[in-house]
């Protein structure tokens, strides 16, 4: 959500010799999905066994979809603009455009993810914490997904280098220390198109 902010770094991104395609794009951004909730059901399981298993699995899978096929119509029109920006030099007129786009796709996560709450009616308590284990596994993986750099432009900033109180910390140090593990079925690269 939020963290494809991040997009615009010097008014620039780098070609990416992974991503070559639009295809190749939404096999990237599918994966980060599958990796997200395959990151926040592992922080279940080892720091928030009382969150609800089955309601937090169901939220994790709406990380992210606005930026799939799944949320259709105009929308997904935007979702090939934002592939348009992929791996160019933005000029100045078309910074604002791409920051016009990112708050579009990232204002319909956050109604999607309001929506979701409601319905399950989650407590104020368990909101905070979902939000919380969406964020890190978010945060985690875009740090450590070797394509998340080339989608920005940059190596991204490693979630133990956000600020962060010593308990959260504890909890990203777990969290990066078991990366490969968690997520060795949907890293990018073991998962090549070719």
């Amino acid at each position: 959500m939020r963290i494809l902010l991040l997009l615009l770094v010097s008014g620039s991104l780098w070609a990416s010799p992974l991503v070559n395609s639009k295809s190749d794009f939404d096999r990237h951004l599918a994966l980060h999905r599958k990796r997200v909730l395959a990151l926040g059901m592992a922080l279940r399981d080892r720091f928030y066994p009382h969150i609800d298993a089955k309601e937090l699995k169901v939220f994790l899978k709406y990380h992210d979809i606005a930026k799939t096929d799944l949320v259709h119509g105009k929308l997904h029109t935007s979702i090939d603009d934002l592939y348009r920006f992929y791996g160019t030099r933005l000029s100045e007129e078309q910074e604002p455009k791409l920051k016009n786009l990112i708050e579009l796709i990232n204002q319909t996560d956050r109604r999607i993810s309001l929506m979701f709450l409601d319905n399950f009616r989650c407590s104020e308590q368990n909101r905070k914490i979902f939000k919380r284990i969406e964020w890190l596994a978010d945060i985690t993986d875009r740090g450590m997904d070797p394509v998340a750099s080339e989608e920005f432009g940059r190596k991204l900033k490693a979630a133990v280098e956000f600020s962060l109180d010593d308990e959260t910390r504890e909890i990203v140090v777990w969290l990066q220390d078991n990366y490969d593990t968690i997520t060795n079925p949907f890293q990018y690269c073991k998962n090549s198109l070719k």
